[in-house]
């Protein structure tokens, strides 16, 4: 799957090697053949668990509406962690979220 990221799914630059972040954990910044190659990096070091960070700014761009290239690249990458043997987590609530969130009143609104 080398085909372009989607905005927000691997918003930092990759880092040259995975970063532990749980005792048996880690979190990967990477897409594409790079994703591949660093899952089975983790997954040679014992990792057990993965965390991909999936934007809901990027995954859900407007109300009522999905990316859904988001999904199926979000999709493959639990596979291919489980495929290694690993558990994989998503974070989607991030720092950012949609506008269209914000406008509608976001967390406030009751």
């Amino acid at each position: 799957m080398d085909s372009q990221p989607v905005p927000g799914l691997t918003a930092t630059p990759r880092t040259p090697t995975p970063r532990t972040t749980t005792q048996r954990g880690v979190v990967l910044d990477s897409s594409g053949s790079a994703l591949h190659d660093d899952l089975a990096f983790a997954a040679e070091l014992g990792m057990q668990h993965v965390r991909f960070d999936l934007s809901w700014k990027a995954a859900q761009s407007r109300a009522n509406a999905f990316n859904g290239e988001a999904f199926e690249q979000a999709t493959a990458a639990a596979v291919a962690a489980r495929n290694l043997g690993m558990q994989p987590w998503f974070r989607l609530l991030q720092v950012e979220a949609p506008h269209w969130f914000e406008d509608e009143g976001g967390f406030t609104d009751a």
